[in-house]
């Protein structure tokens, strides 16, 4: 009787060991079902303000989408300060105005007005998002509107935060 509550045991904890694994690989799955991967699809910019277009190409919602531009200031370009480290990250950045939620296969449309800031050799754009799993995204891209091709994407970051650069 007493090698039936060992043998007992002894299942009852490969059952729970069994489970585990199967809650890790269904978390995976259904992260990797609800991922959301957004592209700039098109910009189009004037004097005053700049059109950003980007597309959902995943399989996911994107949800707190969140588009930003940074120019260099009126005192910058006026005074030809060069693009130095100091320079990039006293940019002036503004944030645009568009839908939070981007549903799959969507196309949105986003409006950054620039006001007297300058766009000279290129304006790094910044698109921050969440997936519905909870996983968050940003992609930083270089829109430059006299060499081609016009949009690079330069960084893509995964899974962080990103507490100082958007507020």
């Amino acid at each position: 009787m007493e090698l039936v509550g060992w043998i007992q045991a002894i299942a009852n904890c490969i059952l729970v060991i069994v489970t585990a694994f199967y809650v890790y690989f269904t978390r995976r799955l259904v992260e990797e079902a609800n991922f959301a991967f957004i592209v700039l699809s098109r910009v189009r910019g004037s004097d005053e303000k700049y059109e950003v277009v980007i597309k959902n190409h995943g399989p996911g919602v994107a949800i707190d989408v969140e588009l930003r531009a940074a120019f260099k200031s009126f005192e910058e370009y006026y005074y030809r300060k060069e693009d130095t480290e100091d320079t990039e990250k006293a940019r002036i950045q503004i944030s645009a105005e568009g839908p939070a939620v981007i549903p799959v296969n969507a196309e949105a449309n986003y409006t950054i007005n620039k006001g007297i800031n300058r766009d000279d050799g290129g304006v790094p754009i910044y698109i921050k998002y969440k997936a519905i799993s909870g996983q968050r995204f940003e992609f930083e891209w270089k829109y430059d509107p006299v060499n081609k091709p016009y949009y690079n994407l330069i960084k893509q970051h995964k899974n962080h935060c990103f507490k100082g650069r958007f507020k």
